[in-house]
């Protein structure tokens, strides 16, 4: 695996198991990037997304408002569109989680990957 190029979106929430803990952590270790849609539920906590130290776990943002849907579940660290997206039907931490994916992939040419994930907070909470 080429690790410090790598960008793995999980646009999935599930229950823990200490197997997936596992993978998530040994990816991570390796250099890749992992972005976590937090889930769609704002009673409990899913996983892989709950693994925020080895994860950016995203929320998702209602486009109109501005503010955190209603849906999202904790923890995240950072919001991207899952909301009223054009040309997607369908709603969901799963859809705001790809933008993030995104920006983390164009970033890795830039910057070194130890840096991408507090850049991207940084960067997407400036307007908070």
């Amino acid at each position: 695996m080429s690790n410090k190029r790598l960008v793995i979106n999980c646009s999935f929430a599930t229950g823990f198991t200490p197997e997936l803990e596992a993978v998530i952590k040994k990816l991570h270790n390796a250099g890749a990037v992992i972005v976590c849609a937090s889930g769609n539920d704002p009673q409990a906590s899913f996983f892989p997304a709950s693994f925020v130290e080895y994860v950016i776990s995203v929320g998702s943002l209602n486009r109109y408002t501005g503010k955190v849907s209603a849906f999202t579940s904790e923890p995240y660290e950072t919001v991207a569109p899952g909301e009223y997206i054009r040309g997607v039907d369908g709603l969901g931490t799963s859809f705001a989680s790809p933008h993030v994916a995104g920006i983390a992939a164009c970033m890795l040419s830039k910057i070194p990957y130890e840096q991408i994930e507090t850049k991207i907070i940084e960067w997407l909470r400036e307007d908070e």
